[in-house]
């Protein structure tokens, strides 16, 4: 005889449904119901097991009920599930940042009852680990929660997510840069070496350092501190990796890290060529990266830094070689001039000062103490023994004529700016260094004075029968030819120089031509007298303004001789006396151009 069969499902009797957790004491229990049953009442998310084991299961309550289609229309499972025992020996997962054990950081998840967890609310961010070891130690000394923990819907086991939800929360050792072995675990680990200016004595090292929002960070300031990157034999040999900037690192939202910059500062000089758009003149362009606190804070400081001199004590000039007490740090080519020497011989040389008067240019630099120069940059270098000069002190231009200095920021770097040196090629341009002037044609209005080619007196006397009476007239004749006025062939002269007070240039600058008109006066007084009548007469004309050579004025070409009558007829020359030929200077007009270049505008006419 077969058994007995058992029914299945067995209804209203707990079963060990799950271990969630490798703890033991964590588990579920499902029981199979059958809704059809006179009386049944269905268990709510929440109640506790059915009262006949509530003793044995007093902490577990539902959680989930769901149809049970294997057993038939009206049947349903039952899940009840209990809180989870403590849960930080299980619930963490563990990264070690680049491979640096000091550094974990631990992600704990945590299973909490929907209710309890609003009410609690969450961890304050700084709230310890709070892993323990058998012996009762910290599990992760040090290690704090790093950021604002999250909650997330959904616990990832659809039989409880009715009632419980899911908490994430992170915990790092955050390093302390203040402290010894933090520090030297940290640079250890999240830096990067990269060479943005292609020139490995300018590396950029950047480091990140795990932190959070909360968490004080170290001032930006100071050497970099990575092994291998800490030395003082960067840039130009002599310089350090400095922090030159600093930015927090997120991840969605959340502060995850602090980047800190280290490169040389100032940096590399980078060179560009350009050319002045008006003469198509070479300009030299220098980019530095510089310390935003280096810029000088007036324009007056602007100016003596594009324009200044350092100085050098001078023991002697002989035979047109000079000698310095100390290290002169002279080059070809570089601007200078004497002040305070003791002159000899025939004081060729002379002291001169910052405007440019008694400036000689460095030829060659035979030792660090020792230099001959010459008048201008291509001339030839004094050699003569009665040029020699003794003590004083050699004043050496620290920029070259024709440059200018701009700061431009760096976007949003407050620490840094970038220095622009644009200096133009003087050799090119500059007529005191031997550059050919601009010459080019066109048309200037000139006013030409008018030309007198003709004065004369006509005179009349009369005199009466009787001798008793008489009389006189005279009126001067003048024939002027009319100046020209309008425009006129123009030669244009552009000569440029760094240097506009050089007694050189100057010398070089022609003085405009001089046409002034004059103007007189001529005329005559006349008296005479008889036994019955006397007469008094006097006139005056003034000689039209114009250009005339010295001129007598003559009745018709005979001397104006009439008795009793005085007069006035000498005419003085102008100078010139008629309309100059050839070429006339009308106008020199300075003007001051970018590079502190002085553009000097000649303009030559002719007369039509």
């Amino acid at each position: 005889m077969p058994p007995p069969q058992q029914q299945w499902p067995v209804p209203n009797k707990l079963f060990l449904a799950a271990y969630p957790t490798p703890n033991n004491s964590d588990f579920y229990l499902y029981r199979h119901e059958d809704t059809r049953n006179i009386g049944y009442v269905s268990p709510i998310y929440g109640d506790p097991v059915p009262e006949a084991d509530r003793v044995k299961y007093p902490n577990h309550f539902c959680t989930k009920i769901v149809p049970n289609a294997q057993a038939g229309d009206g049947w349903v499972t039952v899940i009840y599930a209990s809180e989870l025992a403590p849960q930080d020996d299980d619930n963490y997962d563990i990264e070690y940042p680049e491979g640096v054990n000091a550094f974990p950081t631990i992600t704990r998840t945590y299973i909490y009852l929907r209710s309890e967890y609003a009410e609690s609310g969450p961890l304050a961010v700084g709230t310890a680990d709070p892993g323990l070891l058998p012996n009762g130690d910290a599990q992760f000394p040090d290690a704090i929660l790093s950021e604002a923990e999250k909650m997330v819907e959904g616990t990832g086991d659809p039989l409880i997510d009715s009632l419980f939800v899911k908490v994430v929360r992170k915990f790092q050792h955050i390093p302390n840069l203040a402290d010894t072995e933090d520090l030297a675990a940290a640079k250890t680990f999240g830096y990067k070496v990269e060479y943005p200016y292609g020139l490995l004595a300018y590396p950029r090292v950047s480091w990140k350092i795990p932190c959070n929002a909360e968490t004080a960070v170290t001032p930006l300031s100071g050497v970099c501190p990575i092994p291998g990157y800490t030395g003082s034999t960067y840039g130009d040999g002599a310089q350090s990796l400095l922090a030159i900037d600093q930015s927090y690192q997120n991840d969605k939202g959340e502060v995850v890290g602090l980047l800190r910059t280290y490169e040389c500062n100032p940096g590399p000089i980078i060179v560009e060529t350009d050319f002045e758009p008006r003469t198509g003149t070479p300009v030299k362009i220098t980019k530095q990266i510089v310390a935003s606190s280096s810029i000088p804070a007036t324009v007056a400081l602007l100016n003596a830094e594009i324009n200044g001199y350092g100085t050098v004590a001078l023991t002697s000039i002989v035979n047109g070689l000079g000698t310095t007490s100390s290290v002169h740090g002279l080059s070809v080519g570089q601007e200078i001039y004497l002040s305070g020497a003791t002159l000899g011989g025939s004081a060729a040389f002379i002291n001169g000062d910052a405007s440019g008067l008694g400036a000689y240019f460095v030829k060659t630099v035979p030792t660090t103490t020792t230099f001959t120069f010459a008048a201008t940059v291509n001339g030839s270098a004094f050699a003569a023994a009665t040029d020699d000069a003794t003590g004083g002190t050699l004043n050496k231009r620290t920029l070259a004529r024709g440059s200018i200095i701009e700061y431009k920021p760096m976007g949003m770097d407050g620490l840094r700016s970038i220095k622009v040196t644009s200096s133009i090629d003087l050799s090119a341009i500059d007529y005191l260094q031997g550059a050919a002037d601009t010459v080019y044609y066109g048309s200037a209005n000139y006013s030409f004075p008018d030309v007198l080619t003709y004065a004369e007196f006509a005179a009349a006397e009369s005199i009466a029968a009787n001798g008793q009476g008489w009389d006189f007239n005279a009126v001067p004749v003048f024939i002027v030819t009319e100046g020209y006025r309008g425009p006129c062939l123009a030669r244009i002269t552009e000569r440029y120089t760094s240097n506009p007070a050089s007694p050189a240039f100057l010398a070089s600058i022609p003085t405009p031509t001089s046409i002034r008109g004059g103007s007189c006066t001529v005329g005559y007084v006349a008296i005479r007298a008889t036994d019955t009548s006397a007469r008094a007469l006097a006139r005056v004309w003034n000689v039209p303004n114009s250009l005339h050579a010295a001129i007598t004025m003559t009745h018709y070409g005979v001397p104006v001789d009439v008795d009793d009558v005085i007069w006035a007829t000498s005419i003085a020359a102008t100078n010139p006396t008629t309309t100059p030929t050839g070429w006339l200077v009308a106008d020199v007009n300075p003007e001051l151009w970018k590079f502190g270049i002085w553009v000097y505008r000649i303009t030559e006419i002719i007369h039509p």
